[in-house]
């Protein structure tokens, strides 16, 4: 892969990279992702952040094309790597009968996500 772009890639609490990835034109937000992900680690998905402002990046986009689009702002631009949250499955309360009280209660939160460890030898 020819690059014309080296990323900055960072991860919750780090002010610095934890990583800096080579990409050109084609390289997708899925292709960034894959380097990171292992056995242990395959929920993962990639954010941009600018001035506080978070998107979650969909794996098809092409990760200089989303910077092209920030033109003089790209600078500002960061892409950290987030653990996509495990859903909860949906449970039908439909059958349980006119007297389940929980089949019109909604999920407001899920449980905290545990911090990725790098694996040694990731810069």
């Amino acid at each position: 892969m020819d690059a014309d772009f080296i990323l900055n890639v960072y991860q919750d609490e780090y002010r610095d990279p934890i990583a800096q990835l080579p990409i050109n034109q084609h390289t997708t937000c899925l292709e960034v992702v894959c380097q990171f992900q292992t056995p242990e680690r395959t929920r993962l998905h990639l954010a941009e952040l600018w001035r506080g402002c978070e998107r979650p990046v969909a794996d098809g986009e092409c990760v200089l094309d989303i910077l092209r689009q920030w033109g003089v702002h790209q600078e500002e631009v960061k892409f950290f790597l987030r653990s996509t949250p495990v859903t909860m499955p949906q449970t039908d309360f439909s059958k349980a009968g006119k007297h389940n009280k929980r089949k019109d209660r909604q999920v407001t939160s899920l449980p905290e996500v545990p911090k990725i460890q790098l694996p040694a030898g990731v810069e």
